[in-house]
């Protein structure tokens, strides 16, 4: 095969996945091989580097780099083979440093990574220790050397050394094949027969082996590794030898025969599947071709059936025999073709690697040198365990390579150890089921058995449990033993009422071992009845009345109970009760009562049964654990031994279940100790707050929780500011305790609470083991362990072959010692399953009791829990058995099979998963049908399971299957299984959606605790997967986040969002009175009665513009198809006669509006036909009445305020123009209307046919109940709130106007239509649930944020509108009802999007919670000052639309709106949006009296982007969210890329004056009123003043102060200083005196210029000079010097960050780069006029100065509006110093090349102010002005305020950094 060109150089398979891999985490040594030699004697190391450089030029592989060609690697041979060798010389160093140093340094030449892309890819380092002694190390990349080939390297090396040495060329055979044609040969190979087998051979494969980690597994694997390594000694090898050889088979086959077994142990699995590397050498001159030609394969291994291990060796060998068959498919090939799952935190296919060297790796021959291999640190690891194995000599080495992101090393050591002691036991015992082999050393294993069982305890004397009552009520006989609510009885009261109700029981047969059923409430009387059945000899079996009635009958018929104990109600519910003789505690109570306060005499022995408790069955059928009286009695002993509990247990809370196990562990640790037993209402234990108020409230010192229970109640314990340093004891069981939450709760205890989480089963009597000290664990979200046994029990992590476990690996937890119970009730073969003989014990007759529960031991002897080894699971607390779910499912006749799983959403939210395959002939075909037969399909199973199951075994989700998916072995195939996230996230879909901000908070609480997405407002909580400890977190979420107040009982009462957000909303207006009834009131012909607080508003605008259409609301509809045009007619007469608000008029008497109703009117509906007129004239036609009509005026006082037209366009289409004032409808209305239209419609107008209801009130009775309900204070409480949150507020919005608004008088407006795409809305939504807000209200923070940055304000208020039909009367009347909200944001120091969404969302939520007051009625209040050119209070207005346009469905017709053009806006700006599949729809109205329809565009440009930014980055600073597209603004032109008009060399101000006065000395100059100069005349005044000036002391770079009115005396007097050769620092006299007094102190003038009018308020102490008083004649040889370019000439004044004055001097050069268009500079008002340069500039061009004796009208103080011909541009700024958009607030920066004076005497300042220009040229600067502004869309600059709060605006200061650059633009 030839070789390529250089550029075609293809790379392996293997070569391009270690290139991705480099990629995918560069810097790594992970894929570096390494070799180490020691080399003793006369080394040459010359010759060493020469033969290095000819093995890299002989293999061309070796001078390869590869780099990224457009995201391809191609490989690139590099010319020169000469590589540095580097080179070490320890000689220096102490000898006993020498050796750490050499180990060090080549640890390090290992360790160092390569550079993939510019090589080289192989390195040689070489240590010098002495003279005769070197360490070498050879370093590649495996992408260019494999191991086998490392070994060829070596070889070679040593031959080439030695032929250099002596002299003559080295003989090499040549090296074939060349790497490049394998590389090719093995591209161009097909794999089809090979993929076939490893497709059979890897279906189904584990995704990953369970190894037994000490350490989470990190999300993404970052290489650190580590190597421990052993040796297996010469016997136990010899040994190996001989059985491997006896078998057929290799040494390194047994070893990993033996590996497999020991990680089956270790992983809990039969199907192991480790990776090997085959040499995969090419054919030719294997033994000379050095490259990267190793392959992975996958050994996979069954070892189920229980084989021995020679049986494993048989399958193990057959296995690593057809991989070798088929190992030329490249692994990387393989990976492509079978796309097993990915997961960055492990290997795909497997993640332990085996790795052999049949043959010994000796050590290379150097002539005349002793060689010898080193073993070299490593410090990464490829893979989670790498067993490597070679021979040396007679031993065998073993390496384990492994991740130390997952294991310690003494767990690596413990596995090395295993490993040699299961090969002894495998060598010795060949048959033995591979299960049943010994991991465990002799002394591991007592510790294990014995040590760790050891709890000091020489066990209590059993006893009954109501003996040790007994004994506890004759040492306490008054103390407090029960509360119950109100209730309280004494150990005294409490023995007397069970031994009256014991011989009740007696009475009726009860004695040993009678079942006796209680089926009570939780109370004082259960814990009674429970003492009773116990004094009476029975055993007691508890019945939870909330349990379904079916699973109560059969428990009661199961368990063959004699009697029933409950009460008359709940005995009348229960199914089969009147089979079971009872006694009825209300019933039978005077017989009770009757009977002796004694106990009764029974003869019961602790051995005798005490109860028969229900657990979940894994058939189908529930189970009944049998327990005595003695194992109870454990229980209390081995926590009484424990904690000493008698002696500081003072009040116990219970809160468990009489069902659940913990009521008898909570009763037996109180009544047995003296303590009171606190029986908590299960609503007070569901409710945080309450709970927390009653353990205070009965000195609770113990408490046991389950701990989603605690979780919650730490939340608000934690949220109120409180703790729990009143608990003594805390304990947590039957459920998982995660470290956080136990960490949390030590902290909130005090330092001596005594807290235990505990872990036991029914089976055996409550708790077994308990964790109160040591190490909780490093991962919060971790399992906290569940410790170690209690006394009196003994625990065993057993194997399937009951062998125990070595710490850390998985086995059954077995519960042994005197709390095991009898078995389960009826259950012979079930109990001989689950209750085995103890073969540790020594105890004849002993047995265990298997738990189902997966656990390990930690190194210390520590347990924890890791998972189920049947399908048993808990939830909640409670265990569920899967099967028995299972099983209730199938027994609908819509399911053929059913699978339940456990699903963790997150640590500590468990659910279960139901799916379910439906029965043949049962799957619907239609894929539209199918959503809906789902829905019902789930409904009807859920109430199946509802009257099986107890609430905690329902299904969260029910995934429907048309049939279960299969493998190929046709076994279930769970990983076919789909997504349940998927399933979950559309159960509820097709639900209501949230009408509300508070709905939708509340609906996205429930979606973010449950797990589901798509719940309607009207889904029952409890129907969709919630649960009670769920409830409590809702209304935990609920409290923070809306801030209301609920119990958890209002879950219960209003299970629905919609109920909740009502209950939210009345809490969160706690405090206002109670809103008093709308009634009817009665009618009188001609009534005048009061308008509503709206209608009040637009009746007096209409007054002031009286015939505008602001207010219209037309709604134009399209009828398509056959129009009943009568009926029309008549519907919309009946609308009129049932809507009373649509008949009525208004009028005023002395300025007070009134409304009259006035009688149901004969409808009229006209009709235009236009079907006459040809197609495109009939459009126009109608398009234009459409238009005309939605803008004709309404007549308030006649009437009517709705009107219909016809327009008819064909037979069949034709256009029903209705328009209505807004007066007598809004958006809701709109709905009703065409609801009720629709409905009389088809009824034929018939209102009696229509089936409409009578409406209850009309909108006068609103009318009239607002006014009345504000009059009697009703809203005083919402008004003071209103009244407080708007006071201060700005008066308007200063936005980008066009137009100033006194040029604003009408409403005429229009409006721009858009789109944001789905993906921003998607981003949108989440930003919203993740910060617990709105889709509307994170809008509505994106809108204020948007206007702050148009305005440059940070107050801003926001007009919203609400429905405000807070009262189930106005649901259907039409009328207008909306109010508006004023809310108001806070957008100083520049919060994050996400604090301004928190703020807008509270402000939002406390604004609704107050909707019901009036905005006119605050308007009223808050009497802002009024303008006729803006809304009160609030200009701006934001809308999100639930649905979209409303439009009416009339029987047989196609209706659609028909679209028009807006010609109104009641705003100045209003957003509205609608939310649809595509994104969002929105329109911006605008008043177009303002604004311009390029600057309407421009806003919704920046809103959209706006959008994008805060779906992508809520968390930027406001001010930092960009607003313009991702592509940045171009910069402006630089000096290079437009050059500016030269300046004349050498010229001042006054020369170019000069130089126009001579070329143009008759051309009239300056004109002041009648008076006009010529040039020649200006010059000669300039030429008389200049040297009274220079006489006056006026000379360079002296100041002088000009003050003077605008006229010509001005013109002449600002040149003369210039002649004279001074500094002029213009000063308007019209502006404050206080102004005037600031003069900049740092540039102080030597004189003022002023008149006679002026001089009076200047500085006393100020020289003057007076123009017009007479003066001493100028003396003939005072000259006036020419003033140089570089002299000072102006002096431009400015305020510093405290106001101080401050100046800055501008030269001439300076002032001529501004009047000459070659730099920007603004006009600024009152603290610097403009005017004067502006003068100056025309002067010099020989133009004519107009002198205007006052400033321009319209010209404000504080604003200026630049470039103009003569003003030049600059930058606006955001805060980051980017240019921001037209239309965007931001900070004024002037562009020049720098200061020529900056700031006299003030360096800081300067630098300050005068910063680095980054969009200039090279050295640019640029005026940090201080000054906000915008850009307009002409370029034009807008000054609107100040940045820095430091007083008068400091722009001018600018001047001396003129920029070069053009002056056609400004920069944004």
């Amino acid at each position: 095969m030839a070789d390529s060109a250089p550029h075609d150089l293809p790379l392996s398979f293997g070569q391009e996945q270690l290139w991705f891999l480099d990629r995918l985490r560069p810097g790594n040594s992970v894929h570096s091989v390494a070799a180490a030699l020691r080399i003793r004697g006369d080394l040459d190391i010359e010759a060493l580097r020469r033969a290095f450089g000819e093995i890299v030029r002989r293999h061309d592989t070796l001078r390869a780099c590869f780099p990224d060609r457009a995201g391809v690697p191609v490989w690139v041979p590099a010319d020169s083979a000469d590589l540095p060798l580097s080179f070490t010389d320890l000689g220096g160093l102490p000898e006993d440093r020498r050796e750490p140093e050499a180990e060090r340094l080549l640890s390090e030449e290992a360790d160092a990574p390569f550079d993939l892309a510019s090589g080289p890819l192989i390195r040689l380092g070489l240590v010098r220790l002495s003279g005769e002694d070197h360490a070498l190390a050879v370093t590649a990349h495996q992408i260019v050397l494999d191991s086998a080939s490392m070994e060829v390297l070596l070889r070679e090396l040593g031959q080439v050394y030695a032929a250099f040495r002596d002299g003559r060329p080295p003989v090499l055979p040549t090296p074939l094949p060349r790497y490049a044609d394998y590389a090719r040969e093995q591209r161009g190979r097909s794999y089809t027969a090979s993929l076939e087998y490893w497709r059979k051979q890897l279906d189904d494969v584990p995704t990953m082996l369970r190894l037994p980690c000490d350490r989470r597994r990190p999300a993404v694997r970052s290489g650190r590794g580590a190597v421990q390594s052993f040796e297996l000694g010469s016997e136990l090898t010899t040994r190996l030898t001989g059985f491997s050889d006896s078998r057929g088979t290799t040494v390194a086959t047994t070893v990993l025969a033996a590996f497999k077994t020991l990680l089956a142990h270790y992983c809990d699995q039969r199907d192991i599947t480790v990776g090997t590397i085959l040499p995969n050498r090419p054919q030719g001159e294997p033994d000379s071709a050095v490259g990267q030609f190793a392959n992975t394969v996958v050994l996979r291994s069954d070892l189920s059936g229980e084989p021995g291990f020679g049986e494993v060796l048989r399958r193990v060998d057959a296995a690593a025999r057809e991989a070798a068959v088929h190992g030329d498919v490249p692994f990387e090939e393989l990976i492509r073709v079978l796309q097993p799952e990915r997961d960055p935190s492990s290997t795909p296919l497997f993640q332990v690697l085996f790795r052999a060297s049949e043959g010994c790796e000796e050590a290379p021959e150097f002539a005349g040198l002793a060689v010898e291999r080193i073993d070299l640190p490593r410090t990464s690891a490829r893979f989670d365990l790498t067993l490597g194995v070679r021979h040396l000599g007679e031993r065998l080495i073993c390496e384990l390579e492994y991740s130390t992101d997952l294991f310690e090393p003494a767990t690596i050591r413990r596995m090395a150890g295993h490993l040699r002691q299961l090969l002894e036991d495998a060598l010795a015992h060949p048959d033995r089921p591979v299960s049943a082999l010994r991991l465990l050393l002799p002394a591991e294993r007592e510790q294990i058995l014995t040590g760790w069982n050891d709890t000091g305890s020489q066990g209590g004397v059993p006893r009954c449990l109501h003996t040790l009552f007994e004994e506890q009520v004759r040492r306490t006989p008054e103390a407090l033993a029960v509360v119950w609510r109100d209730q309280r009885l004494t150990y005294r009261q409490l023995d007397e009422r069970a031994n009256q109700m014991a011989h009740a029981l007696r009475s009726r047969g009860v004695g040993a071992e009678t079942g006796v059923g209680i089926c009570l409430e939780r109370s004082a009387a259960t814990l009674v009845a429970l003492l009773a059945v116990f004094k009476a000899g029975g055993t007691f079996i508890p019945l939870d009345p909330d349990y379904p009635a079916e699973r109560l009958a059969f428990m009661l018929s199961d368990s063959h109970a004699s009697l029933l104990i409950s009460d008359a109600t709940t005995a009348a519910a229960l199914t089969g009760a009147d089979a079971v003789p009872a006694l009825l505690i209300d019933r039978d109570d005077p017989e009770i009562r009757s009977q002796p306060t004694v106990p009764p005499v029974t003869g019961v022995l602790p051995s005798n049964l005490a109860g028969m408790l229900y657990t979940s069955g894994s058939t189908g059928t529930p189970k009944c654990a049998m327990l005595t009286h003695a194992n109870f009695a454990n229980y209390f002993h081995s926590f009484e031994e424990r904690y000493g509990l008698s002696r500081s247990l003072r009040a116990h809370l219970q809160m468990a279940s009489f069902s659940f196990d913990m009521f008898m562990g909570d009763t037996m640790r109180a009544l047995f100790t003296g303590a009171t037993l606190v029986v908590c209402p299960r609503e007070v234990s569901l409710s945080p707050p309450e709970l927390l108020d009653l353990m205070l409230q009965e000195g609770i010192n113990s408490a046991e929780f389950v701990p989603p229970l605690l979780r919650v109640f730490l939340d608000h314990v934690e949220a109120s500011g409180q703790s729990l340093e009143f608990l003594d004891f805390l304990m947590a069981g039957g459920d998982v305790w995660y470290v956080r939450d136990f960490e949390r709760a030590r902290r909130l205890c005090h330092p001596g609470t005594v807290m235990a989480g505990t872990y036991g089963l029914t089976e055996s009597a409550i708790d077994n083991t308990h964790f109160s000290e040591g190490h909780a664990g490093d991962d919060p979200e971790g399992a906290l362990p569940v410790g170690r046994p209690l006394p009196g029990s003994r625990i065993y992590i057993l194997n399937s072959a009951l062998q125990p476990v070595p710490p850390g690996v998985a086995g059954e937890l077995y519960v042994g010692g005197d709390g095991v119970g009898r078995g389960y009730f009826g259950r012979t073969a079930l109990t001989a399953t689950r209750f085995v003989p103890d073969p540790f014990s020594g105890v004849p007759g002993a047995r265990l009791y298997r738990s189902g529960d997966l656990t390990r031991y930690r190194p210390d002897g520590t347990i924890e829990i890791v998972g189920r080894s049947d399908h048993q699971v808990k939830v909640r607390g409670f265990r569920v058995e899967l099967g028995e779910v299972e099983e209730a499912l199938r027994g609908h006749p819509d399911v053929e099979d059913a699978l339940v799983i456990l699903h963790d959403k997150v640590p500590g939210d468990r659910h279960l998963v139901a799916y379910a395959s439906v029965a043949a002939g049962r799957w619907p075909t239609s894929a539209e049908t199918r959503p809906a037969w789902e829905r019902e399909t789930r409904a009807r199973l859920r109430d199946h399971l509802r009257g099986r199951l107890p609430g905690f075994m329902i299904p969260s989700a029910i995934v429907l299957l048309e049939s279960m998916p299969l493998n190929s072995n046709g076994k279930l195939n769970r990983r076919g299984l789909p997504s349940p996230e998927k399933e979950l996230s559309a159960q509820a879909g097709g639900g209501a959606e949230p009408r509300t901000p508070a709905e939708e908070i509340i609906g996205g609480i429930w979606s973010a605790v449950i797990g589901l997405g798509g719940i309607g407002v009207h889904d029952n909580f409890f129907s969709i997967g919630g649960h009670s400890l769920l409830a409590t977190q809702v209304l935990a979420r609920i409290r923070t986040d809306l801030g209301a107040e609920l119990p958890v009982r209002a879950i219960y009462e209003s299970p629905t969002i919609a109920g909740l957000a009502e209950r939210a909303e009345a809490s969160l207006r706690s405090g206002t009175p109670t809103t008093p009834p709308i009634t009817s009131l009665p009618r009188v012909a001609g009534q005048r009665l009061p308008l509503s607080f709206a209608q009040r508003r637009l009746w007096f605008i209409d007054q002031l513009e009286p015939g505008s259409p602001a207010y219209n609301i037309a709604s134009p509809l399209r009828l398509r198809g056959a129009l009943d045009r009568e009926a029309l007619r008549r519907s919309l007469e009946a609308m009129v006669e049932r809507h009373e608000v649509l008949r009525t008029v208004f009028g005023s008497d002395d300025g007070e509006p009134w409304q009259e109703i006035r009688p149901a009117p004969s409808w009229e509906l006209a009709l235009t036909d236009l079907g006459g007129l040809g197609p495109g004239e009939r459009t126009r036609e109608a398009e234009r009445l459409v238009s005309e009509e939605a803008m004709r005026p309404f007549d308030l006082v006649r009437g009517p305020l709705m009107r219909t037209e016809l327009l008819r366009l064909a037979a069949d289409e034709h256009i029903l123009l209705l328009t209505m004032h807004h007066l007598v409808t809004d958006g809701w209305s709109g709905s009703v209307f065409f609801e009720d239209l629709a409905a009389l419609y088809a009824a034929g107008g018939h209102q009696e046919r229509a089936g409409l209801t009578e409406l209850p009130v009309s909108y006068a009775d609103y009318a009239v109940w607002q006014r009345d309900w504000l009059r009697d204070g009703g809203l005083e409480h919402q008004l003071v709130y209103w009244k407080d949150r708007l006071a201060n507020a700005p008066a308007a919005i200063e936005l980008p106007f066009d137009r100033p608004r006194e040029a604003a008088g009408s409403s005429a407006g229009r409006v721009v239509e858009f789109r944001v795409p789905a993906d921003v809305l998607d981003g949108i939504r989440a930003v919203s649930q993740a910060s617990s807000a709105t889709v509307f209200i994170t809008l509505l923070a994106a809108f204020h944020c948007l206007m702050g940055r148009l305005t440059g304000q940070d107050d801003i208020v926001v007009a919203v509108p609400t429905a405000a039909r807070g009262r189930t009367e106005l649901d259907r009347l039409v009328g207008f009802f909306v109010n508006t909200l004023a809310l108001r944001a806070d957008l100083s120091g520049n919060p994050t999007f996400r604090s301004l969404l928190d703020q807008v969302r509270r402000v939002a939520l406390d604004g609704y919670a107050h909707q019901d007051v009036p905005f006119e009625k605050i308007v009223e209040e808050l009497n802002p000052d009024r303008s006729p050119w803006h809304n009160p209070l609030a200009q701006v207005l934001f809308v999100l639309q639930n649905n979209a346009p409303e439009t009416a469905e009339l029987t047989g017709l196609d209706v659609e709106p028909v679209p028009f053009d807006v010609r109104t806006s009641q705003f100045d700006l209003g957003m509205q949006l609608w939310e649809t599949d595509s994104g969002l729809q929105g329109m911006l109205s605008y008043r177009t009296e303002l604004f311009d329809a390029d600057t309407a565009e421009r806003i919704i440009s920046l809103w959209s982007t706006l959008l994008h930014s805060v779906a992508a980055a809520p968390d930027t600073r406001l001010s930092d969210l960009p607003l313009s597209a991702t592509r940045p603004l171009a910069p402006p032109p630089t000096g290079a890329q437009l050059p500016p008009p030269p300046i004349p060399d050498g010229q001042t101000v006054i020369s170019l004056f000069d130089a126009q006065v001579r070329r143009t000395p008759d051309r009239i100059a300056v004109v002041y009123g009648a008076t006009e100069l010529t040039y020649a005349e200006l010059g000669e005044r300039v030429d008389q003043m200049a040297p009274v000036l220079r006489e006056a002391g006026v000379g360079p770079e002296l100041t002088v102060a000009v003050a003077l009115p605008r006229s010509a005396h001005l013109v002449i007097a600002t040149l003369a200083v210039l002649k004279a050769g001074g500094c002029c620092l213009p000063l308007d006299p019209g502006a404050p005196d206080e102004r005037l007094e600031l003069l900049p102190t740092d540039c102080p003038p030597v004189l003022t210029v002023t008149d006679r009018a002026h001089a009076w308020f200047l500085p006393a102490d100020l020289p003057t000079l007076v123009i017009g008083e007479p003066r001493p004649a100028t003396p003939p040889d005072v000259r006036t010097p020419s003033p140089q370019p570089a002299g000072a000439a102006c002096v431009v004044r400015a305020a510093g960050e405290h106001g101080e004055p401050l100046g800055a001097v501008l030269s001439h050069q300076d002032v001529l780069r501004v009047i000459t268009g070659t730099g920007p500079c603004p006009g600024l008002g009152d603290v610097f006029d403009f005017t004067v340069w502006e003068w100056w500039g025309r002067l010099l061009r020989g133009s004519r100065v107009t002198v205007a004796s006052r400033r321009p009208a319209g010209r404000a103080a504080d604003t200026s509006t630049y470039p103009s011909a003569d003003r030049p541009p600059g930058y606006v700024l955001d805060g980051a110093g980017r240019r921001v958009p037209p239309g965007v607030v931001g900070e004024l920066y002037l562009p020049g090349p720098g200061p020529a004076r900056g700031y006299p005497g003030r360096p800081a300042l300067t630098a300050e102010r005068f910063v680095a220009d980054p969009y200039g040229p090279p050295g640019g600067r640029m005026y940090r002005t201080g000054a906000r502004a915008r850009l307009r869309g002409d370029g034009s600059v807008d000054l609107v305020g100040r940045a820095d709060q430091g007083g008068e605006s400091a722009v001018a200061s600018a001047l001396p950094i003129l920029a070069d650059g053009p002056g056609d633009s400004i920069a944004g």
